[in-house]
């Protein structure tokens, strides 16, 4: 887990965490928006948004649960990765 200020996730970053075996997150203070419909389900699934106080809300196992089956399913196809250097540069 990490913190950035782009509303994006960080290819290398996600790369780099999953090749160690870890479910990548990246924790943003920006606000869920219209880029966000952009992305990926993937890549969404891969954003943790703060909220009004700047903490992160705990997830339940089932959010859990869900967020990893989304990146490994994509994780599995290719399409990953293929998203994350479309939708970061």
């Amino acid at each position: 887990m990490w913190s950035s200020a782009s509303g994006v996730p960080d290819r290398n970053r996600v790369m780099e965490s999953l090749e160690h075996g870890c479910l990548p997150l990246q924790v943003t203070r920006t606000a869920r928006g219209e880029h966000e419909e952009r992305l990926s389900d993937a890549s969404r699934a891969l954003l943790l948004h703060t909220d009004g106080s700047g903490s992160v809300p705990p997830l339940s196992d089932e959010e859990l649960k869900s967020r990893l089956d989304t990146v490994a399913a994509a994780l599995s196809t290719g399409s990953l990765e293929r998203a994350l250097a479309y939708e970061y540069g």
